[in-house]
């Protein structure tokens, strides 16, 4: 059973379902689809979805310049997702790493998450906050996500905090070490 579950989530996050996000019905039901798997991720925490969140902030933030803005819109407003339904719970993962599920799974070894990699994505939701042509709605999700991750990072990272701190669920690692 929990292999037909993890092909029924790599179905939604196909090529084809991504490259659709430039039309607005299919980027209303894909900012929902993250919404909804971000709030599975809070509930048990890390997992599988934790692969999800890597692809849509990649969609959202590593995205080729001649990405069309409405596709932006959706790629924004769906990374927001996770950070206002699980934000606390990733950066919890990134600041003490649950053991590593040794499970063969279908989908391939993430990369881990860091410090570096969380404010990244916290810079590009601020810049997405300032982006003119972007919607005014997702410029306000990009602002409030910025705004909890800072909250968030404020509250649960410790002073002097070194960057570097790993996670597994991602792929977005820093070349730094």
């Amino acid at each position: 059973m929990g292999a037909w579950i993890e092909w029924a989530f790599i179905a939604a996050y196909s090529s084809d379902d991504r490259e659709g996000t430039y039309n607005l019905d299919h980027g209303k039901r894909w900012i929902n689809t993250n919404a909804f798997f971000a709030r599975l991720h809070a509930l048990n925490g890390n997992g599988f979805l934790a692969t999800y969140c890597t692809w849509t902030m990649r969609d959202a933030f590593l995205s080729t310049p001649t990405t069309h803005y409405a596709a932006m819109d959706c790629h924004v407003s769906s990374a927001s997702q996770w950070i206002l339904c699980s934000g606390q719970n990733i950066l919890q993962h990134i600041l003490h790493p649950p053991p590593q599920d040794e499970k063969d799974h279908m989908l391939p070894k993430p990369q881990p998450w860091t410090l570096d990699v969380w404010r990244r994505w916290k810079a590009g939701f601020a810049a997405a906050g300032e982006e003119e042509n972007l919607k005014q709605e997702t410029r306000r999700l990009a602002k409030k996500s910025a705004a909890l991750m800072e909250t968030l990072e404020a509250v649960l990272v410790p002073e002097g905090e070194a960057d570097g701190v790993e996670v597994p669920g991602t792929g977005l690692e820093t070349n730094d070490s």
